[in-house]
């Protein structure tokens, strides 16, 4: 009894000084918002997404078995910084959350402007805001907007509608009441779909106007605990983008 107790003791003092605990965890639980097409849910359930596809991939190449929940965004927030949640799936970078994200992006995702391929039978290619002299933008309602937008509203008499949600963009893009929506491919498309809109009819301006980089950030306490965790996940990302199954995935949800 005397040795069980001595073993017990020896084993309380290795957790409390960080001698012999595990640089790397078993497993780790993310918690999302219903996002799609990066967090798909059913009910509570995660059931896929872009995002979840690759952090799944990651837990495979890293040997980290990965578990999700859903919670609201600023509810998984807050059980991030409580340590409740080991991190989120995907994010863009904000310095006032508790968490430090993984240094390599797991995805990359252009913001582009939809169209009607009827308005614009051979496509429409832009090099400056003069391009959209007299267009009709529609935009979320509070969307920061890029450049061109601002200047092509300033001097050239664009017009911004604004949606209350991404579904009311999008349909009002497809009923012509404006000639450009403002989206991420990725949501854009998977829009078009929800509304059982054929993507054939539409179209996306190039370039690009800007490109979206999301991180899987990783709570705080969650690093402290597990040393070589963000190097283990920043290698097995890179190794992602390199052999081509990043953009296997994004390509899999077109």
């Amino acid at each position: 009894m005397a040795s069980l107790r001595l073993k017990t003791l020896l084993i309380g003092l290795l957790s409390t000084t960080g001698i012999g605990a595990s640089e790397l965890p078993e497993k780790l639980v993310l918690c999302e918002d219903p996002w799609p097409p990066y967090v798909n849910t059913k009910g509570d359930t995660v059931t896929g997404g872009i995002a979840v596809d690759i952090v799944k991939e990651i837990g495979t190449r890293s040997g980290i078995e990965f578990g999700f929940k859903t919670f609201p965004w600023k509810r998984c927030i807050q059980l991030v910084g409580l340590g409740e949640m080991d991190g989120m799936i995907i994010a863009l970078k904000n310095p006032s959350r508790p968490v430090q994200y993984t240094k390599t992006a797991i995805l990359e995702d252009p913001i582009s402007f939809f169209y009607l391929r009827s308005n614009f039978p051979e496509g429409f290619t832009w090099s400056m805001p003069k391009d959209f002299q007299d267009k009709a933008f529609a935009a979320l309602l509070g969307t920061t907007l890029l450049e061109p937008v601002p200047e092509a509203i300033e001097k050239y008499s664009a017009k911004l509608s604004s949606a209350r949600n991404v579904t009311q963009m999008f349909r009002m893009l497809a009923r012509g009441r404006v000639d450009f929506s403002i989206s991420n491919t990725a949501v854009g498309w998977e829009t078009i779909r929800k509304l059982r809109l054929d993507p054939k009819l539409f179209g996306t301006v190039q370039p690009p106007i800007s490109e979206s980089e999301y991180f899987t950030p990783i709570g705080n306490l969650t690093v402290a605990k597990y040393p070589k965790l963000l190097d283990t996940l920043n290698k097995t990302i890179e190794s992602m983008i390199e052999d081509g199954t990043i953009a296997y995935i994004l390509k899999s949800y077109e």
